[in-house]
């Protein structure tokens, strides 16, 4: 499997809509990141809610999206 290098872009900030839970757990922080292998730009942030789980979640994925490419652990900036 081929290895890639995944480079910070930018923070941006969000407030979800239609959230059953306290003000405080509706604002979002999403992680704007470009895979250095294929230049494909995605929001890094994988969440879960609901269905038993609380609000769990990764910053980053450890693959690119498009190409499959699996991240070093280093995140660019």
């Amino acid at each position: 499997m081929k290895t890639a290098k995944v480079k910070f872009i930018r923070e941006i900030e969000a407030l979800r809509q239609g959230v059953d839970t306290d003000d405080e757990s509706r604002d979002m922080s999403l992680t704007v990141c470009e895979c250095m292998n294929c230049h494909w730009t995605f929001i890094g942030d994988c969440e879960r809610q609901g269905y038993g789980f609380t609000n769990q979640g990764v910053q980053v994925p450890n693959f690119c999206p498009m190409c499959g490419s699996k991240f070093d652990d280093d995140l660019l900036e």
